[in-house]
């Protein structure tokens, strides 16, 4: 498990919607958005954090800075096109294997998260429910696994 504040998040939140009758709600709503929030928060650190374990692999601290840096700049989303465009500058090779491991139904789960993440910061809220979120995050928690394993 990768994503420790994430999950800890939406244990804790459907903690509180099942002992509270909430599911439905707008209580279900303003969790969903805030473990979005979370979610998208903690792909990019992962993502960045497996970028940078690959550049320190090297041996050479000054790369491993340098990759760590540009890393902030060539990761401006968690869309998985993105994070696909950012292991491919290791390497074609690297780019296909982290497709190649994802099926669409995981992308599609954490597609859709990740684009209410965004309806919840630049619109007006989200139209995923708790239990999409829930299946989102799983995506997340296989899309990162992928990258790991790519990024070898």
């Amino acid at each position: 498990m990768r994503l420790l504040r994430t999950n800890a998040a939406v244990s804790a939140c459907k903690a509180h919607l099942s002992t509270t009758a909430s599911a439905g709600t707008s209580i279900e709503s303003f969790l969903t958005q805030h473990v979005l929030v979370l979610l998208s928060a903690e792909v990019e650190s992962v993502v960045r954090d497996l970028v940078v374990q690959r550049a320190e692999r090297c041996g050479d601290d000054a790369v491993a800075a340098f990759v760590r840096n540009a890393s902030e700049r060539l990761l401006r989303s968690v869309a998985k096109s993105e994070i696909a465009g950012l292991i491919g500058r290791f390497g074609p090779e690297q780019q296909k294997a982290f497709n190649d491991q994802l099926v669409d139904r995981e992308v599609t789960a954490y597609s859709n998260a990740i684009s209410n993440r965004h309806l919840v910061s630049h619109s007006s809220g989200v139209t995923v429910t708790f239990v999409e979120l829930e299946a989102g995050v799983e995506a997340a928690e296989r899309l990162l696994d992928a990258a790991a394993l790519a990024l070898v």
